[in-house]
């Protein structure tokens, strides 16, 4: 895309886009380009994400400091912290200096910090004592100075980003582990749920015929989120007819893969012996080709979920209107299966894989040395998936991947948590800003209780960082 200068009548330089907007600085230009997508006379939009930097590395690893942040987004992660909330990010108006955004009497002030020299050394525009870092600068007025317009600022209660550079993820682990970084962001993301749930509706899972197809009577889907099933008259059960099943629709974290790649996720209980044919419609209905099973059928000697396949290659069961055959299984790593089965409903069929995952312990996660098993059961499902093709069989490219442990939030949550990210790393190429702590709030919009404990989300952090290293040392 190309900009031109020109001069205006009033001898001044300005800046001009290819579609004919105009800027008095290049900074200006920059700035509205960020918070809004480029619309070139091509057709196709441009979002700018992050500015290229020869230097990579960032001036400071404190969680303070916050990147590429926006002036406004800052502003919205202050405006109700009490004064002397701060943070650091860079300016958006003076490329190559940064900003302490801090809040004082009871309104967000921007204070810029000029970084001059080689080595770079670091000063506020209203003090000229200079810093050999961004943490000296930071102590330093934790003890407060008075600005220009002779107000008290300091700094000091900082407000910790969740999002991380890709290629400081490593870092960022160590710290926070150090710091215990995860359980405050466990504290948060409690807290926030706590007020998530009591806006959102959970009506139909609650009516007197629904009630016995929980496997878990307080893990159960919203209203707006829920998997609706089609024409349940059209099959028989042990209970009446209804168009209900215990999952939810999770749409991709990242809206751009979502569209692009047409993924999207139904985060679902293990079946129970009453349910598994509607499990079956609904896997037919959306017409995914990948199911994530999570799970063991049975662990610590208690049943965490209805076996709903047959057990036998060439074996066929029925549950209902469900006729389902098992095709082939395979166990390409000690750590999962693969099962290519064929569901027929109402005389049409539909194929489909199950992965499952057998070293996921419930309310727990695997061991460290595990980690790599699991990226690479993710791989598998995504190659797969991406092909559309598992040993001649065609598979539908763009339809949800049904995710599924026992209740369907804990292992089911981490796993989709984990496979976002990765997304988001592999469609970058690494040049991306992740934020586990977002990405499980937006799971959990759409489901209660996505990511179960804390061991969970720890080690979330630590199979994305092991991710990162596939792009960070290119």
């Amino acid at each position: 895309m190309k900009f031109r200068t020109f001069e205006s009548a009033g001898m001044e330089t300005q800046f001009s886009d290819s579609v004919g907007e105009r800027f008095a600085t290049i900074d200006d230009l920059i700035e509205h380009y960020l918070e809004n997508k480029i619309h070139p006379r091509n057709g196709h939009e441009v979002q700018l994400r992050s500015p290229l930097r020869l230097d990579s590395q960032p001036p400071s690893s404190e969680l303070w400091y916050h990147g590429t942040l926006l002036g406004g987004d800052a502003e919205q992660l202050l405006i109700d912290q009490p004064d002397s909330s701060f943070l650091v990010r860079e300016s958006r108006t003076s490329l190559g200096n940064y900003a302490l955004t801090v809040k004082v009497n009871n309104r967000v002030k921007h204070i810029k910090i000029y970084a001059e020299g080689n080595p770079r050394r670091f000063h506020l525009e209203s003090d000229q004592q200079v810093f050999v870092c961004l943490e000296d600068l930071v102590r330093h007025y934790r003890g407060g100075l008075v600005d220009s317009q002779s107000e008290f600022i300091c700094t000091k209660h900082p407000i910790n980003r969740s999002s991380i550079p890709a290629n400081d993820l490593e870092r960022w682990l160590i710290r926070n582990q150090q710091r215990h970084g995860h359980e405050k962001e466990w504290e948060e993301l409690t807290q926030h749920e706590t007020s998530m749930k009591l806006r959102e509706n959970i009506a139909v899972a609650r009516q007197p015929e629904n009630i016995p197809k929980n496997r878990y009577k307080n893990i159960l889907p919203y209203d707006s989120y829920r998997v609706i099933l089609e024409k349940p008259h059209q099959r028989t059960s042990t209970f009446r007819p209804t168009d209900y099943i215990n999952g939810s629709k999770v749409s991709h974290f990242d809206e751009e893969i979502g569209k692009q790649k047409g993924k999207s996720y139904i985060s679902t209980q293990g079946p129970l012996p009453n349910t598994v044919e509607d499990f079956w419609f609904m896997v037919m209905q959306e017409k995914s080709s990948a199911i994530l099973m999570i799970a063991n059928e049975v662990e610590k000697e208690r049943k965490k979920c209805e076996k709903y396949w047959p057990d036998n290659v060439n074996e066929t069961k029925i549950w209902g209107n469900a006729k389902v055959t098992l095709l082939s299984a395979r166990q390409p790593d000690p750590a999962f299966w693969e099962r290519l089965l064929r569901v027929e409903i109402n005389g049409k069929a539909h194929h489909v894989v199950q992965f499952q995952f057998i070293l996921w312990p419930d309310f727990s996660t695997p061991d460290d040395r595990n980690i790599e098993q699991v990226l690479q059961y993710l791989a598998r499902v995504k190659q797969i998936t991406r092909e559309g093709n598992y040993n001649g069989v065609p598979l539908n490219t763009r339809a949800p991947t049904v995710v599924h442990c026992s209740a369907g939030i804990g292992r089911s949550g981490a796993v989709m948590v984990i496979d976002m990210i990765s997304d988001q790393l592999e469609f970058y190429q690494g040049d991306i800003t992740i934020d586990i702590k977002k990405t499980v709030t937006h799971c959990r919009k759409h489901r209660h209780g996505m990511v179960q404990t804390i061991e969970q989300y720890k080690f979330i952090a630590k199979t994305i960082a092991r991710k990162s290293k596939e792009f960070t040392r290119r």
